[in-house]
């Protein structure tokens, strides 16, 4: 397998640290002259922490261009350290998203680690809706964990990862 898509993060902060991108469009075009062609582009925006979806969508279609505009990796899931995981956007949500922003990927951050570390089931149905959509409208998916180490071999471990292998069954393309 090759690399074929480079993922940038850009974020924006308006409270306590603040990390302010005066110009998104710069940036991306910054990062596309420096890659000279070799790779795809994308950006992972992230606002104030995915604390506020409405927020952080109002950003997104402010700063990316339209559907049309800067190729997009846009967080679905992700695990924070609250009561609940930030984000964990709806379908809905992502179409809302698609209509002002040019989705190409999505992406779940510790799906396996947060519900772990929260001692929750797995969201099973959650994760087979976003990977339907994926393949209904052609995103990909990019998915990435941490915290798990700890948890191999348990049963817990073995039965979730047995689950994601069925899941992600014929979505491997994506």
């Amino acid at each position: 397998m090759s690399l074929e898509t480079v993922v940038h993060h850009v974020c924006e902060k308006t409270s306590g640290l603040i990390v302010h991108i005066p110009d998104v469009d710069a940036v991306y075009h910054q990062i596309l002259s420096a890659n000279s062609g070799k790779y795809e582009v994308a950006l992972l925006p992230e606002y104030n922490g995915h604390e506020n979806w409405a927020e952080e969508l109002a950003w997104i279609t402010a700063n990316f261009g339209g559907s049309e505009g800067i190729p997009i990796m846009l967080d679905v899931f992700g695990g924070g350290s609250g009561e609940s995981p930030t984000p964990q956007l709806s379908t809905s949500q992502i179409s809302d998203a698609r209509s002002v922003a040019n989705v190409q990927w999505l992406r779940f951050a510790e799906v396996v680690s947060w519900h772990l570390e929260h001692e929750q089931p797995f969201p099973t149905s959650y994760v087979y809706e976003i990977l339907s959509y994926c393949q209904t409208y052609g995103l990909k998916l990019f998915w990435a964990e941490w915290k798990i180490d700890y948890a191999l071999g348990t049963e817990w471990a073995v039965r979730t990862f047995d689950l994601i292998r069925e899941l992600i069954e014929d979505y491997e393309n994506m």
